[in-house]
């Protein structure tokens, strides 16, 4: 975003891009708030993440913008590091809410499945999605280091429906670095005989 300056002044046109509408705008104004790291920007950045947050996962059309702004925004949460995203991400994070609505999901399309390709390919990229957002609010909950994500993080790294969400939360756990995180860390390497 050469536009942009990167310091606290930005903070205000970064903010209107962000709320823009525009994919593209949006996503790069949440790189940037995050590369100036100014806490006055967690606000914007977490209502992008709540607001993209479907109540129902058939209303997000799988190249919706919604969904990398909502990744973009828990990155950018992540490395400005203010302890007011952790709620916020932890509700992202929460992989039981989730896999209900991916398996409500997979039961009202599983017929067209079997005759439609495409609604395998929606499937799939529904899970991505999932999966991609998840992550990013793993990865996010460890920049900021707030104990008050060790038990969802925990529940993200024992979930055996997602490797990649397994190793974003053992990552975020590992620079949470308490003793509580380390030994959650331990027994999961021990119970997979690592």
């Amino acid at each position: 975003m050469n536009e942009y300056r990167q310091d606290s002044q930005s903070i205000t046109p970064l903010i209107e891009a962000l709320n823009s509408g525009e994919e593209r705008l949006a996503i790069d104004a949440a790189e940037a708030l995050g590369r100036i790291g100014d806490a006055t920007a967690v606000p914007a950045l977490l209502q992008v993440l709540i607001q993209n947050l479907p109540s129902r996962l058939e209303e997000l059309p799988i190249t919706a913008p919604d969904e990398w702004s909502a990744v973009a925004a828990a990155v950018a949460l992540g490395k400005i590091g203010d302890t007011q995203a952790v709620p916020a991400l932890l509700q992202v994070l929460r992989t039981d809410r989730w896999r209900e609505r991916f398996h409500e999901l997979v039961d009202r399309y599983s017929d067209a499945a079997k005759s439609d390709p495409t609604a395998i390919l929606f499937l799939m990229a529904v899970r991505e999605m999932i999966s991609d957002l998840q992550c990013a609010a793993a990865r996010a909950l460890g920049e900021i280091r707030d104990e008050r994500a060790m038990a969802g993080l925990i529940e993200a790294l024992n979930d055996e429906s997602d490797k990649w969400l397994r190793a974003a939360a053992a990552e975020a756990l590992e620079k949470i670095g308490t003793p509580a995180a380390l030994a959650a860390l331990n027994e999961r390497r021990q119970r997979q005989g690592c």
